[in-house]
């Protein structure tokens, strides 16, 4: 994957976390084709932290 983004002009994952969304998924989109958005949203929420798993805190001992 690293060469697709270095053909995409992104060498740094910083550089996936600043463009704006829907540029990424233009450029995957023109690159990989249509079917790529899933792709690029998954690759621009992972750059940013972004994540849609839930968060267990542990109990506290009182």
């Amino acid at each position: 994957m690293t060469r697709h983004f270095v053909t995409l002009g992104m060498t740094m994952i910083g550089h996936v976390a600043r463009m704006p969304l829907h540029i990424l998924k233009q450029k995957f989109r023109a690159r990989f084709g249509k079917q790529s958005d899933n792709q690029a949203d998954v690759m621009w929420r992972t750059a940013n932290g972004v994540s849609s798993a839930k968060c267990i805190l542990p109990r506290t001992i009182h």
